[in-house]
């Protein structure tokens, strides 16, 4: 999803005169914390974003709230009916392409072929990813991906397991590959039926 976010900012940013759509829609929707940090690192890292259009952009934005507090009578930015991560345009556009991989990967999960990778590979889906899956293969699939993820999550359990017990001064065996065990789970553990699944 980065990489679309980051295509987006560059594509706009670079482009920002003749871009007017991307820059309504920065307009309309605003900038959540974290993509205002990743406009900032892009404009820090490439030439393409910069700190001129990133400053212009910054500068309506500013201009709207401003006027927006002198006047106070309607909300400015935030009117969407979630609040909160997921609302910004880029967040817009990171759930998009998301909901577009997720839908090929259910279709590609039907093959024996793409499934003998993933089983062999050590990737694995989040549990909001695994639940979306689930929801959108067919019943063997199901069955399939649910046994794979069961044992996926079981081995990154047992690895951050000997991680922690290696932490023991009665433990005299070196750390070892566990020790990445705990950024892996980061990317896995999602929140328990959160309703925040990809729709």
């Amino acid at each position: 999803m980065e990489k679309s976010v980051d295509g987006w900012v560059i594509g706009a940013f670079s482009n920002l005169l003749h871009n007017e759509n991307a820059r309504l829609e920065m307009k309309r929707d605003g900038f959540c914390a974290d993509h205002l940090r990743r406009i900032t690192e892009l404009a820090r890292e490439k030439s393409d974003v910069g700190s001129l259009a990133v400053s212009i952009v910054f500068r309506e934005l500013l201009i709207e709230q401003l006027a927006w507090l002198r006047v106070r009578k309607e909300p400015i930015f935030r009117t969407k009916a979630k609040q909160g991560a997921g609302s910004c345009v880029l967040c817009s556009i990171a759930n998009q392409t998301e909901r577009i991989y997720l839908s090929a990967f259910s279709r590609f999960l039907q093959s024996l072929e793409v499934r003998k990778k993933y089983e062999e590979s050590g990737s694995i889906f989040c549990i909001n990813h695994s639940r979306y899956l689930l929801k959108k293969v067919g019943q063997s699939t199901q069955e399939w991906l649910t046994v794979i993820q069961k044992r996926k999550y079981g081995q990154l359990t047992e690895e951050i397991e000997e991680f922690v017990s290696k932490h023991d001064y009665r433990n005299k065996v070196p750390i070892g590959e566990e020790r990445t065990a705990w950024l892996r789970a980061s990317k896995v553990i999602g929140e328990r039926e959160s309703g925040n699944d990809v729709g």
